[in-house]
């Protein structure tokens, strides 16, 4: 592995990021809505009580990840900056 060929890990760790969030959200609006059988105020609930938890462990991710690009070397440094994009919330 050279400076020519980073590694191409950007968008899957992306992509992992996003399904994480997708299953969460998705099994709280599914709970919610076999409680109530209302599929608008099962979304709406689910969005509720569900967006401090995503945005909290986005955080708490992007910050983990983040660290690795004080580390030393140069592959380190471009994993950690991909996952630390991958997580953040404020894309």
């Amino acid at each position: 592995m050279d400076a020519d060929n980073p590694p191409r890990n950007t968008l899957s760790q992306y992509a992992e990021a996003i399904s994480i969030v997708v299953a969460i959200l998705v099994s709280r609006v599914l709970e919610d809505y076999a409680v109530t059988d209302d599929p608008d105020q099962s979304i709406i609930t689910g969005l509720t009580n569900t967006g401090k938890v995503i945005l909290s462990a986005a955080v708490i991710m992007g910050s983990v990840f983040f660290v690795f690009v004080t580390n030393p070397s140069p592959v380190v440094k471009m994993i950690g900056f991909g996952w630390a994009l991958a997580y953040s919330p404020t894309r």
